[in-house]
Order: structure tokens, then C-alpha cells, then sequence
């Protein structure tokens, strides 16, 4: 059987979205506290073995180097991160999302006069017992 192509990422904007950045936010907001708590450890640390290697101007490179290069790592950690929270957060919306989707159209259905025989939501999806209530 042929695996269905998403036709639109956002079937209800405003609750996903709201999820996506609550979620991505979050994360990207614990990221940094974390980040900005291992570099001032570092830069600490650094600085007093910088007064100890005064004049030893290879060592003094290298430890800022160091300092820089972990500076960069921690932005793609930060970014990366908040990516794919973001992205994980848009999958797991549409387990709620979808089954909404669906069942405003058996209500709108319903509605015209047209009564489903059974309501088919997908396996993993959200508001089950929802959709089991208007059979």
C-alpha cells in the first residue's frame, strides 16, 4: 500500500504553531541557559590558566581558539536543537491536528444530513475517544 503524501503541513495554524513555538522556545531557551553556564565555567577556568601562561603566546592562542571554536559549537548546538524541536513538535501537532481536521468534516457532514458509518482516524492519533463518541 502506498504511503499518502501530506497535502498541507498546517491544518490548524494557530494551534500548531503555538505548539511549535512553545515547544521549539523552550528548547532553544534551555540551550542557551546551558550554553551560556558551560562557557562562563570555561572562560573562567581559561582566564586563570591564561595568568598562569602569560608570554607562552602559543598556549594563549590555542586556549582562545578553543574558547572561540566552543562559542560555535554551542550556537549549532543551540540552533540545531531548536530545529528539531520545532520540527518533532509540527509531527506530533498533526496527531491532534489531523483528527480535528477530520472530524469537523463528519460534523459539517452531519450537518448536511449525511451520517458516516464509522469515522477512520490513523494509528497513533489523538482525540480517539472523541471520534469513538460520535459513532
Amino acid at each position: 500500500m502506498e504511503k499518502k503524501k501530506r497535502r498541507r503541513y498546517f491544518v490548524y495554524p494557530a494551534i500548531q504553531f503555538n505548539f511549535i513555538v512553545l515547544l521549539a522556545g523552550s528548547g532553544m531557551v534551555l540551550s542557551l541557559f546551558y550554553s551560556i553556564f558551560f562557557l562562563y565555567i570555561y572562560s573562567q577556568s581559561t582566564s586563570s590558566l591564561l595568568l598562569l601562561v602569560e608570554g607562552n603566546t602559543l598556549l594563549e592562542k590555542y586556549l582562545l581558539t578553543t574558547e572561540r571554536l566552543l562559542l560555535i559549537g554551542c550556537i549549532l548546538i543551540i540552533l540545531l536543537s531548536t530545529l528539531f524541536l520545532a520540527t518533532l513538535a509540527l509531527l506530533h501537532s498533526h496527531r491532534v491536528a489531523g483528527p480535528l481536521y477530520r472530524l469537523e468534516k463528519i460534523l459539517e457532514e452531519m450537518k448536511r444530513g449525511q451520517i458516516p458509518k464509522s469515522i477512520k482516524l490513523r494509528k497513533g492519533d489523538r482525540v480517539t475517544r472523541l471520534a469513538t463518541l460520535l459513532e
